[in-house]
């Protein structure tokens, strides 16, 4: 190609732009893609409203509370947050336990493991909140097949109950921890 100065140095300005603009463009879809892997933390929560007479609500504005205790006393509050939305035309609204907004404590750190947890749910349509009552957290697909993890053996080390490699001489390890998992493969 024969070019002048001043097209040789358009030329070099369109490319030098069109690298940065793919670059910015692969940045962006790796960006994306990096996101999308992370898992989501939180419960999903549908539900119908209505009012006092039974009348469904539909595109009104609601509050939502969620409480989670640990512990079948309901006395030791590990989770609270709130979420004001609209319901939709049908008087539905769908929500993430574990993305409103928290009252202190984090969802993330809910130890789900040591206790049973119960779900409080108090709903405000305008006139203040309203129990609509508590439940038990069950198992989920996803826990209960966590359950099923292959190459793990239940085991009980000085009144502490926990997981290792199956196949693993225990004098190569310390004790389990309460509700641990070790899966490090020492055999010495």
């Amino acid at each position: 190609m024969n070019f002048s100065n001043s097209n040789l140095q358009l030329y070099r300005i369109n490319t030098f732009n069109k690298n940065k603009i793919i670059k910015y463009i692969v940045s962006v879809i790796l960006l994306l893609i990096t996101v999308s892997t992370f898992a989501q933390q939180g419960i999903n929560y549908k539900a119908l409203i209505k009012d006092g007479s039974g009348n469904v609500l539909a595109s009104a504005p609601v509050s939502i509370q969620f409480i989670i205790y640990e512990g079948v006393a309901l006395t030791n509050n590990v989770y609270q947050e709130s979420h004001t939305v609209n319901t939709d035309a049908n008087g539905i609204v769908i929500v993430n336990i574990g993305q409103g907004s928290t009252t202190g404590n984090v969802f993330a750190n809910i130890n789900w493991g040591i206790d049973q947890h119960f779900l409080n749910v108090q709903v405000n349509t305008g006139a203040g909140l309203v129990d609509m009552g508590t439940t038990e957290f069950m198992a989920v697909p996803y826990a209960i097949n966590a359950a099923n993890v292959s190459g793990l053996e239940k085991i009980t080390e000085n009144g502490n109950t926990g997981w290792r490699l199956i196949g693993k001489n225990p004098a190569n390890y310390g004790d389990i921890g309460n509700n641990a998992t070790d899966l490090s493969s020492s055999d010495s």
